[in-house]
């Protein structure tokens, strides 16, 4: 399904303010699309990003997408829902990352969330529960219609990364698509941030 146009503009509008304010304080914007049973996503979270996020951290500013390769659906009654590429339990996952991020105040909490969700076997009360989440909040926003609102916002934003970067995860840089340095992110991610940050 496609999005309204005027939700499109106005996300592109808050993207274009994001990159003036971030290279303004010099930190290099990291936008990661993945899904969250993905193995590879998992992967990336697991082996590139966890290890070395308290070393880089204070030189990029991250987002994360938790949509990948699924699809809005507009049912017969009107509701909408979304398939995933792993299954429903992946749908669960995304939405409730999603709403849980949508929460969070900052980057750490952001962070803690992701690795939560992607590196360990917690379930998502589990994750509620042990980083101290506003569990009713994230609970109406995942059964409501604020998660799907996200989840769209979501589903525009990952198109064209996830296919012009050949699938999930699919890592961006200054909202700059570079399938070359989204390879090398892959393998060395600590490796092409400090290389970014040097030039």
């Amino acid at each position: 399904m496609k999005i309204t146009d005027h939700i499109f503009v106005a996300l592109a509008i808050f993207c274009t303010s994001f990159v003036k304010f971030s290279v303004s304080t010099g930190r290099i914007i990291v936008d990661i699309y993945y899904e969250n049973n993905c193995p590879y996503s998992k992967k990336f979270i697991r082996e590139q990003l966890e290890p070395n996020y308290e070393e880089i951290k204070d030189f990029i500013v991250l987002h994360f997408y938790p949509f990948g390769h699924s699809e809005s659906v507009i049912n017969a009654d009107g509701s909408i829902t979304f398939t995933c590429q792993h299954g429903p339990n992946e749908c669960e996952g995304n939405m409730f990352q999603t709403c849980a991020l949508n929460n969070a105040k900052t980057q750490d909490e952001r962070v803690a969330i992701v690795f939560c969700a992607m590196t360990t076997v917690s379930t998502i009360q589990e994750c509620i529960s042990s980083l101290q989440l506003d569990g009713d909040a994230i609970e109406e926003c995942m059964n409501g219609p604020e998660g799907i609102k996200l989840q769209l916002e979501y589903e525009i934003l990952s198109e064209k990364p996830v296919s012009e970067l050949g699938g999930v995860p699919a890592i961006v840089f200054n909202k700059t698509i570079d399938k070359e340095k989204e390879t090398q992110a892959l393998d060395d991610f600590r490796s092409v941030i400090f290389a970014m940050k040097s030039n």
